[in-house]
């Protein structure tokens, strides 16, 4: 699996063109590869970012409609519980039992990516942002994707 940055609503490859496996805890074996950035990639993610600020109606939403989108958010998460935690279990060779909590947790980025995404995204609301620029944890990508 190739995984690619998603920048103003396209995935594109990095533009060094340079890749990283991801390796499986469990075997060693590759899930997947994923970009190996850099800052001509962070420049063209800051200027998708301002430019979708500048340009959508998200800055002029209410509180309360900027809420309904991130509960809308969670509940689309917590409907696919099954299927993360599955990716979980591959990315950190995590325990199934444990697995199905991750949306819970708040432990280092390598064991929740997902919950820190959550957590992202509730301050993003508090700081009433349009856009999240974020990149997956080194360690578990495919997860932070899903």
């Amino acid at each position: 699996m190739e995984l690619l940055n998603y920048v103003g609503g396209q995935y594109l490859s990095p533009s060094s063109g340079e890749w990283i496996d991801v390796l499986a805890p469990v075997d060693g074996s590759v899930l997947a590869r994923v970009p190996d950035s850099g800052a001509d990639d962070v420049d063209r993610a800051v200027v998708a970012a301002r430019t979708a600020f500048e340009t959508t109606d998200w800055r002029h939403r209410t509180p309360a409609a900027r809420a309904d989108v991130l509960r809308a958010m969670a509940d689309e998460l917590e409907r696919r519980v099954p299927e993360l935690s599955g990716t979980l279990i591959r990315d950190v060779g995590c325990p199934a039992r444990l697995s199905r909590r991750f949306v819970l947790l708040l432990d280092p980025p390598s064991n929740a990516p997902s919950a820190l995404s959550a957590v992202t995204f509730s301050m993003a609301r508090w700081a009433s942002t349009s856009s999240i620029p974020r990149a997956p944890c080194w360690a578990t990508p495919t997860t932070a994707r899903r």
